[in-house]
């Protein structure tokens, strides 16, 4: 699939999204109630099948029976008494402790979606500066973000040989600070290495989410920085390899290795619980 796509299920009207990424396609949302802890929320299968079956209807000769992983969160709503959670805006507010409790120095951001968060940061940062100095205003509107300015990867002297596609893969993933990854190959050639063998990631992309990005675990690094987890096989195909070099540029001992090799794997697990892969 090329195109992203808005839908409404056909049998009782919601919305929800088919949407290319990578090599794959994310079929989603479902919004379900949800009472217990939010670190153990899990895609349900009732919620799956409900998405299977409505993206079918919408393509019927699109290979959703194939899952590789799913994935949920909890959504932070402003509570309004009286008012079902289907019903809740999904609209931000800020809070000003000074003024509803007399805590002074502190804003709190409650509900919101993370597509606005840019536009809640700046409402955050203004507020706060105003009432420090009554001027200073936030700038997000007119910075960009990190990567965000253009890059040339043309080869230059000293460079090591990398095809298009890896250079490609970098620069969608980092964006204006691909140079900085691929300048570690400079000084390590070994860092040029692959990966995985269904990735175009290279090994220097875990020493750049180490020293550059402040990743600790290997969770941290395969779903939070290069996206590497959030491929058809989630790196459980290297996340051995991943951790031989992540463990030697933080000095990992072989049981602080093995620890964080399973703790991957349970971070992993709940995502594939409908994996057909």
């Amino acid at each position: 699939m090329q195109q992203a796509h808005v839908l409404f299920a056909k049998s009782d009207g919601r919305l929800f999204f088919v949407v290319p990424w990578r090599d794959a396609t994310i079929v989603g949302t479902t919004d379900t109630d949800y009472t217990g802890d939010p670190g153990n929320v899990v895609a349900s299968e009732e919620d799956v099948r409900y998405l299977q079956d409505e993206a079918r209807r919408a393509f019927p000769s699109a290979p959703f029976d194939d899952i590789y992983f799913t994935w949920a969160g909890v959504r932070a709503l402003v509570r309004e008494e009286g008012v079902s959670e289907g019903q809740v805006s999904r609209k931000h507010a800020l809070f000003d402790h000074a003024a509803r409790e007399g805590v002074e120095g502190v804003l709190s951001v409650v509900g919101g979606k993370i597509t606005a968060y840019r536009a809640i940061a700046e409402e955050a940062v203004d507020t706060a500066s105003r009432k420090l100095s009554g001027t200073a205003p936030s700038r997000t509107a007119d910075e960009p973000l990190p990567g965000a300015r253009a890059v040339d990867l043309a080869a230059r002297p000293g460079d090591l040989t990398l095809d298009a596609a890896t250079r490609g893969h970098l620069t969608s993933i980092y964006g204006g600070r691909a140079r900085e990854v691929l300048d570690l190959t400079r000084a390590d050639p070994s860092l040029a290495s692959p990966l995985c063998p269904h990735h175009r990631g290279i090994e220097a992309e875990i020493v750049h989410a180490v020293q550059n990005e402040w990743a600790e675990s290997l969770g941290d690094v395969l779903l939070r920085r290069n996206a590497l987890g959030l491929s058809a096989c989630q790196a459980l195909d290297c996340v051995d390899r991943v951790a031989d070099r992540m463990g030697a540029v933080l000095s990992w001992d072989q049981d602080r290795r093995r620890k964080e090799v399973e703790a991957y794997r349970r971070e992993v697990e709940p995502m594939r619980r409908f994996s057909t892969e």
